[in-house]
């Protein structure tokens, strides 16, 4: 019998809001060994977690290059007077160096799993309902009883649920790939096995020699594949010219209509242009494995955790855009397989409201004598 475990969809977790220190006295700060040190008024910090109701921040200031490269990263609380979150077109103008992202971003995180299914049955609107083996992202714990936290795969769902129905995960976006364990049938185990042994056996490097003629046979294959693969490299590059070519198609249908595409910053126009910098397109990550058929060129392979640049709308169906790793890499793919993790122009992704949660709960008594011996440490 063959067991095989096969990755899942990944739902990332909400990226760190930015903020700017605002003009404040020395009573409005926290005090202790977990404040963030020496907050400067003007500098901007990357919010990554807070309280329920907000009043306190978690703030990660990244060190800008007037800092020198001995600078650390300064983290730790802040009161959420001193702090005023930055509008949409402010944040876009931040320099990249001051935001963090990628792992730095994901180990200041606290993420957990649900170990089982739970639902206060007394309807309590701060609870939120567990799904076994749902991904959950904590902001905080109280009387080591209950975390608030939300849901990865639908951030809105919200609210207040018992610590020790749940366990602690590695802070890394590979923790957050669920594995689905499938149990071949002795059928198909044995198909496969079949399958494994037929394979021929590769030939010695010096079967053939380089003094002695290639076989009709194999330069006849060898011609036929040659000639394939230029078929389908001009296939590429037909495709390459019309998607090239779209950018200008939709600003001329733009101007006919008497509109004007150039001074949107979003517009495919100018997000294909030439001068537009790799780093400034909107990043998304593969949640959803995507792999075209053969005689779609076109369209782009995506395996789960690759991350994209996007060079069209990012709202539309269909995105064009690039791995971030392999920028040769282009083509299409669908809406529906990404989920967006930064944007350096200024679009922001869905559920970006932090709504405050109502009243902690109260836990109840079934509850409280199971949590006994059974409390898991954050």
């Amino acid at each position: 019998m063959a067991r095989f475990l096969i990755p899942n969809a990944l739902s990332p977790p909400e990226p760190a809001r930015l903020a700017r220190v605002i003009q404040h006295d020395d009573d409005s700060l926290v005090k202790g060994p977990h404040a963030l040190p020496n907050p400067t008024v003007g500098e901007v910090v990357n919010v990554t977690s807070a309280l329920p109701d907000g009043s306190l921040l978690y703030c990660v200031s990244c060190p800008g290059p007037e800092q020198g490269d001995g600078a650390l990263v300064r983290e730790g609380w802040l009161t959420a007077t001193v702090v005023d979150e930055l509008e949409t077109t402010e944040a876009s103008a931040v320099p990249a160096e001051l935001r963090l992202t990628g792992a730095n971003l994901y180990k200041r995180m606290t993420l957990v799993r649900a170990n089982e299914e739970w639902q206060d049955f007394d309807q309590d609107p701060a609870t939120l309902r567990l799904i076994q083996g749902e991904f959950l992202q904590v902001s905080a714990v109280k009387n080591d009883q209950w975390a608030y936290g939300w849901s990865l795969a639908c951030p809105s769902r919200r609210g207040w649920f018992p610590v020790f129905l749940v366990v602690r995960l590695d802070s890394s976006l590979s923790s957050l790939i669920p594995e689905i364990e499938k149990e071949l049938s002795e059928t198909a185990h044995h198909e496969l096995k079949t399958l494994l042994l037929s394979v021929p056996k590769p030939p010695y490097e010096d079967t053939v020699s380089d003094d002695e003629d290639v076989p009709p046979l194999v330069a006849e294959s060898a011609q036929r594949l040659e000639k394939e693969w230029a078929e389908k490299w001009e296939q590429i590059d037909a495709a390459e010219r019309v998607n090239q070519a779209a950018p200008q198609d939709v600003a001329n249908a733009a101007n006919a209509e008497g509109e004007t595409v150039q001074d949107d910053p979003h517009s495919v126009a100018n997000l294909f242009a030439e001068n537009a910098r790799d780093d400034e397109h909107p990043l998304f990550v593969c949640n959803l494995q995507h792999r075209p058929a053969a005689t779609m060129e076109a369209q782009l392979q995506l395996e789960l955790g690759d991350l994209i640049r996007v060079t069209t709308q990012p709202t539309n169906h269909m995105l064009f855009g690039f791995l971030e790793d392999k920028p040769q890499m282009r083509g299409w793919f669908p809406r529906a397989n990404v989920v967006l993790i930064e944007d350096p122009l200024g679009f922001q992704p869905p559920n970006s409201s932090k709504p405050k949660p109502p009243p902690l709960p109260e836990l109840p008594k079934s509850l409280a004598q199971r949590q006994l011996g059974k409390r898991e440490t954050f």
